[in-house]
């Protein structure tokens, strides 16, 4: 499930100054923010923050002209005749008999460009009703724009009352509670409604309605008890007014009240803001780890190649090719990684990145890679076979200094052979030994001490070479094979994984930027 189109403040002309700037940025962060997790976190946890999200874009792109206002109460308060009595006219079914009120009705002080916000709260296009602005005395000119509701009772005994009465409440702009004396105490309102309003005290609003029936002393110690409630429920910022309907005692306050918040045209702004706030706390618990660097950097997959190119024999191999270094034929041992050696690898990887994040994370973690450890070992089987190295390539001087070792080698023989030669001779048949001589040197020790330079000097330098290309195709080899160990496990697990813990870091950073 997905969020609506992503909130853009160039949408929204008609809402009021910097303020409407800020939230909308900051919705819009939240909506990068489910976005980010969507596809890694459950969506029960993010369920409220998205309906907040849809809401409130659904609100903010309808008419930012028009405050909604919300009468709500249980059965017998007065809410109608207070609605009534606010519109100037008979509009809501006043009457003993309960629920009283069925349907929502909606007045509103200037119906252009209402209608589509009437549609998405719902009310029945014969249970609206307009006050126009020729008609206005100066006490209604002051609530051009607003939209005042009356809703069904929150006790009725039909279900459907209740449901109709609780989506309201959560779309409109300001709540006005309304209470009477004899049940302002009433447990229903205060723990099912008041009290979970504690974060919306600037959405709130509380009249103490029927005060015609009180003594003004009463009446005034009935007003500090609610607000006594009130505070309990957490709502200790929340306007009260005393009023009645039959005497008109409290109405012009009750109506200076509404006129502010349409007269700021901030109500929809306060209680989006306020519940933004709740919302964004909590999400606080799904990111509230730093992310360690090495959790998504190179240090955790180094350890995971290592391991795996360790397990699949990959320095035997490399061993081998550098002992082997100039022969025509290379025997190399067998790449054959054991799957149980693989999984035990990978699982440490991923451990090591799911205790990373927060408990919301770690399923997708785990869920990234693959559980069967056959298949993975199969796949680096073959790659590593592709991978293995054949006989180094021979260069022409390796080809020619071994030939020129093998002559001086050959003179030094006959030097010496020679020499031995001579020598019995010359204990056997006492007959002088008169070789031929070369600059003076007898010929057979030119040859031995010439073919011994003549091998040891190429001898010396193809150790040399041999030591040094030895440990540079080791080098090589151990890194083409722990490539190719890279080119299996990055896309089949360090990819996923840290595909994941970026979108974690980048989800972190938008819920920081949507306090």
């Amino acid at each position: 499930m997905t969020s609506s189109s992503p909130l853009d403040l160039r949408e929204f002309p008609d809402l009021p100054g910097p303020s409407a700037a800020v939230l909308i940025e900051r919705f819009g962060a939240v909506d990068r923010f489910l976005r980010l997790a969507e596809p890694h976190v459950a969506e029960e946890e993010l369920a409220p923050a998205r309906a907040l999200v849809n809401r409130a874009g659904a609100r903010l792109r309808l008419s930012g002209e028009h405050t909604v206002v919300a009468l709500a109460g249980a059965t017998g308060t007065g809410k109608s005749a207070l609605f009534n009595a606010l519109t100037g006219i008979e509009l809501s079914p006043v009457g003993p008999l309960r629920p009283t009120t069925g349907d929502v009705y909606a007045c509103v002080w200037g119906l252009t460009g209402a209608a589509g916000l009437l549609d998405w709260l719902g009310v029945p296009a014969d249970r609206r009703f307009a006050r126009e602005r020729v008609r206005y005395s100066d006490e209604h000119a002051a609530l051009h724009g607003l939209v005042l509701l009356d809703l069904p009772d929150v006790d009725s005994v039909a279900v459907g009352h209740q449901v109709v009465s609780d989506r309201l409440i959560s779309h409109v702009d300001l709540v006005v509670w309304v209470l009477d004396p004899q049940k302002y105490a009433d447990r229903l309102v205060h723990e099912a409604y008041l009290a979970r309003f504690g974060n919306l005290a600037g959405a709130t609003a509380v009249v103490l309605n029927q005060i015609d029936r009180l003594t003004p002393e009463d009446a005034a110690r009935c007003v500090a008890d609610v607000g006594r409630l009130l505070a309990a429920d957490g709502l200790a910022d929340a306007r009260v007014v005393a009023t009645s309907a039959v005497t008109g005692a409290g109405l012009s306050h009750l109506r200076d009240l509404l006129a502010d918040a349409v007269r700021s045209r901030m109500a929809a702004l306060t209680r989006l803001g306020a519940e933004l706030d709740e919302v964004v706390t909590g999400l606080g618990p799904l990111v509230d780890r730093e992310l360690p660097v090495e959790a998504a950097g190179a240090v955790p997959t180094r350890e995971l190649i290592d391991t795996v190119a360790a397990a699949s024999g990959v320095d035997a191999v490399a061993d081998t090719a550098a002992a082997e270094y100039g022969r025509r034929t290379v025997t190399v041992p067998d790449l054959a990684p054991a799957p149980a050696a693989v999984g035990l690898a990978v699982r440490r990887y991923v451990e090591t990145a799911a205790a990373a994040v927060p408990v919301a994370w770690r399923d997708a973690v785990h869920a990234a890679v693959p559980d069967e450890p056959r298949d993975l070992a199969a796949r680096l089987r073959t790659a590593l076979a592709a991978a293995a190295p054949g006989p180094a390539r021979r260069s022409r001087w390796w080809t020619l200094s071994a030939i020129i070792v093998l002559v001086g080698l050959l003179a030094a023989v006959i030097g010496l052979g020679w020499l031995v030669g001579a020598g019995i001779r010359l204990t056997t048949e006492d007959v002088p030994w008169s070789p031929p001589r070369w600059s003076g040197v007898p010929v057979p020790v030119c040859l031995l001490v010439a073919g011994l330079v003549v091998a040891l000097v190429p001898a010396i330098l193809r150790w040399r070479v041999r030591r040094s290309r030895s440990a540079r195709l080791r080098t090589d080899t151990a890194t083409t094979l722990r490539g190719a160990v890279d080119d299996v496990l990055r896309p089949e697990v360090v990819d996923p994984v840290r595909h994941i813990l970026l979108s974690y870091d980048e989800a972190r950073a938008a819920l920081s930027a949507a306090r």
